[in-house]
């Protein structure tokens, strides 16, 4: 008798403390069900905002600075088969250009800001002589980016295809590959040379993909 009293005992135990643990694991895996979600919902956001959608960018430059920025024109790179995708945004206080791979949406840099051919002791015969060597290192702000590739592209502003432009471009990246300087020279015979920084998908949040959502 006493041993069927302590079995009932044991199994209203066991059940009771099922009930009390059962709340704790369904929240648990709630909540990683919607990081997975949300991580999984910001790589495809991503390759889908539009002119029109709304970023919210973090920890950008030496002062991880967070800041709003709206997408003016989402413009395209075309480089043989490779492809790349450039956001135009505004921040309200300057122009901010986001790159991005659509292959791979970790693949991921803001344009700081523009500096000047001449701010890197460089000319454009300069750039010349380093296509023909194929390795170089300038130094700016008392970081080195060695030379990694370099070449001809063609420019899609807004994607369409009547709106191109042809341009050579160079880049250099830091040896971490942290930050990188871009300079492209553009058949109409400008020159853009644009500091960068590569991000985490981490610091982008996206909160419109285009103009109607």
């Amino acid at each position: 008798m006493n041993s069927m009293i302590e079995v009932v005992v044991f199994c209203s135990f066991i059940f009771a403390l099922t009930l009390f643990l059962a709340p704790f694991y369904l929240n648990k895996s709630s909540m990683k069900t919607k990081k997975e979600k949300r991580g999984n919902k910001k790589i495809l956001l991503l390759d889908h905002v539009e002119k029109g959608g709304v970023i919210n960018l973090s920890s950008v430059g030496v002062s991880l600075d967070q800041f709003d920025v709206e997408v003016k024109s989402r413009n395209l790179f075309k480089e043989g088969s490779i492809t790349w995708n450039q956001l135009e945004c505004d921040s309200g206080e300057s122009r901010i250009w986001i790159s991005f791979d659509s292959l791979n949406p970790e693949n991921i840099s803001v344009n700081l800001k523009k500096i000047r051919l001449a701010d890197l002791q460089l000319s454009v015969e300069n750039l010349a002589h380093m296509d023909k060597e194929g390795e170089s290192v300038i130094v700016y702000n008392s970081r080195n980016y060695i030379y990694k590739r370099g070449g001809d592209t063609l420019f899609y502003k807004d994607g369409l295809d009547e709106n191109f432009e042809r341009l050579a471009y160079w880049q250099f990246k830091t040896l971490d590959g942290s930050y990188s300087i871009d300079i492209e020279k553009w058949n109409s015979g400008g020159i853009d040379v644009y500091l960068s920084e590569s991000i985490s998908l981490s610091n982008i949040i996206i909160y419109k993909t285009s103009e109607k959502l």
